[in-house]
């Protein structure tokens, strides 16, 4: 019972957020000691846009197995409940060194974020920067950081350099995972398609970055870090839940 609820939760998170968050509660009344259970309640409540949930039951995973990987979204799920300087202080209190190289890199662009939350533009930048500098990563990641730092020149202003960043990010995008090439056809006044892939969906490309291209002025190669006090409010841990989907 527990296992096909957990199941269905992992077919569903894509295409039904909110019906395979249902199975998730259901699997986690039945056996919620169960690592597996709590991490498929924090995917879908994630996926789901119910940040306070997914949130609770992040930090309990990570008590529970000390896995620092979950802090990049544990710390996107503050933003997204409109604490940025908590979601820093989770982020530079966290040990880097037992993340894997995507979760690294996710969390420099979730502390970009956050930063540009605080109204802090030119820091946020600079991570990325810097991130970007230091040629981490391998193409997934460069990708990624690229996408984003394209995304803060745009909401910046700077369409020019926003249109050359995501252009760069579409050149280690070998199969368009993201859609950097369509954020160039928008900037550029081109039709495009209503649907938007994630930015942050997995790219198939998996090496070591090399001597990738890379534009003038990517900045010095430290690496970011930093963070703000943290808010006092935290999710409890033990969210309303809700309707069982048996039968």
């Amino acid at each position: 019972m527990v296992g096909g609820h957990v199941r269905m939760a992992a077919l569903l998170v894509d295409d039904d957020p909110a019906l395979a968050l249902k199975h998730a509660l259901a699997a986690k009344r039945r056996a919620g000691r169960l690592q597996v259970v709590r991490e498929a309640v924090a995917e879908a409540a994630y996926a789901a846009e119910d940040f306070r949930l997914a949130s609770s039951e992040y930090q309990a995973l990570r008590r529970m197995t000390g896995d620092e990987n979950v802090v990049p979204v544990l710390a996107d799920c503050q933003r997204a409940l409109g604490k940025p300087s908590a979601a820093l202080e989770l982020l530079a209190d966290a040990d880097t060194a037992k993340m894997n190289s995507d979760q690294r890199i996710e969390a420099v662009i979730v502390a970009a974020g956050a930063r540009q939350d605080l109204g802090q533009t030119d820091e946020a930048q600079r991570l990325l920067r810097d991130a970007i500098a230091s040629r981490r990563g391998g193409r997934i990641g460069q990708a990624r950081l690229r996408y984003a730092y394209a995304a803060t020149l745009e909401a910046s202003g700077d369409s020019t350099g926003a249109r050359t960043w995501f252009v760069a990010a579409s050149e280690l995008d070998q199969t368009n995972a993201a859609d950097a090439q369509r954020r160039v056809d928008m900037l550029d006044g081109l039709p495009v398609e209503d649907e938007v892939t994630d930015p942050d969906d997995d790219f198939i490309v998996d090496e070591e970055l090399g001597d990738q291209f890379t534009p003038d002025d990517a900045g010095d190669e430290d690496e970011p870090s930093g963070g703000e006090p943290a808010d006092e409010e935290t999710a409890s841990d033990q969210p309303d839940e809700e309707d069982d989907v048996d039968g």
